[in-house]
């Protein structure tokens, strides 16, 4: 539960952070700059995937499973308590899954429609702009 609220922190760390070439290789070191906004898309995909990592690793796992038999306690308001608090974290754990699936979607959407931006641009420059006014 906590290594996965960790990696979480740190991804998100490594989204708001400066860029860091350690993050990808030089051949992913895709960077696109237009008015206001620096995007480097290897940091998106690799942030996505570190998230994506995270929520396999935590996802099925459940607390709800942990307390065992009320037998165990001894005493009957210790295995309640320990069942309700295992069931507490065990949704607040399926939310924080739900977040990082929901975040790892919108940083791979996010250089999905980065890369499409820059293909379209790409197009649209395939000829030099300029060669019919100096030509005309």
């Amino acid at each position: 539960m906590w290594m996965f609220a960790k990696r979480l922190v740190l991804v998100g760390m490594l989204v708001t952070l400066s860029p860091r070439t350690d993050l990808v290789s030089e051949e992913e070191r895709v960077a696109l700059d237009g008015v206001g906004f620096h995007v480097e898309l290897g940091v998106l995909d690799a942030a996505a995937g570190s998230i994506r990592a995270a929520v396999q690793e935590q996802d099925g796992r459940e607390l709800g499973e942990l307390p065992g038999a009320a037998e165990e306690y001894g005493e009957d308001v210790l295995a309640t308590a320990m069942s309700e608090f295992c069931e507490h974290w065990s949704s607040a754990i399926d939310g924080l899954v739900s977040d990082g699936e929901e975040m790892a979607e919108a940083l791979a959407a996010s250089a999905a429609s980065y890369r499409e931006a820059d293909a379209a641009a790409v197009e649209v420059l395939r000829q030099d702009p300029a060669v019919d006014a100096v030509d005309g």
